[in-house]
């Protein structure tokens, strides 16, 4: 079975207290923890507010993040109908450091598989809206960017992903594909800055 966050529309504000400035963030809503995976997960209805400005470091609304064991890997994350406002990055699915080792084959053959993002709103990150990053068989898709600094980010290694029937309006970068991203299909998005 599936584990299921947040149905009835719960707002999430971030704990009383600072973050810990650091590189690697923080998440209000982590999904596993940064050295176990978690898989078959659906995140559906949280109304997000990381409150960045009061964080003292950077902080994500929801994310699934690993960054100890780079064998470790994820399935079967849905997020969806989830609002994010005032983060650093609002959505995040990724490994921790796609360099140097991203290309490792053991680290390949551990993506984080069918990831989906849907029909999420996320505004006001002062990075990345979303980002999958070491994802295979994923999408971006139909969801609400803006006042953002960039949009959709599908890198770090990720293949047969898609990007597809966004509204993104930001004021850097709408969609972005690289770092050894492959079979990347981007269709049907509505951009405007």
């Amino acid at each position: 079975g599936s584990t299921v966050i947040g149905l009835n529309r719960p707002k999430i504000y971030r704990a009383v207290g600072r973050v810990t400035p650091n590189i690697k963030g923080s998440c209000v809503v982590q999904v596993g923890t940064r050295s176990v995976a978690a898989s078959n997960v659906k995140v559906h209805g949280l109304d997000v507010y990381p409150q960045r400005a009061l964080s003292g470091g950077a902080i994500y609304g929801i994310g699934a993040r690993l960054d100890v064991t780079p064998t470790a890997y994820a399935e079967n994350i849905e997020i969806r109908q989830c609002y994010v406002n005032d983060a650093t990055i609002g959505i995040l699915v990724a490994k921790d450091s796609y360099f140097p080792s991203m290309l490792d084959p053991g680290r390949v053959s551990s993506r984080f598989k069918n990831v989906a993002v849907r029909e999420c709103v996320v505004t006001d990150t002062s990075n990345k809206a979303i980002e999958i990053g070491e994802c295979v068989d994923s999408v971006i898709e139909r969801n609400l960017i803006y006042a953002c600094v960039d949009g959709a980010q599908v890198i770090g290694n990720c293949a047969r992903c898609s990007i597809s029937d966004n509204i993104i309006d930001v004021t850097n970068g709408a969609i972005q594909v690289a770092h050894q991203a492959e079979d990347i299909k981007i269709n049907g998005n509505h951009v405007t800055s």
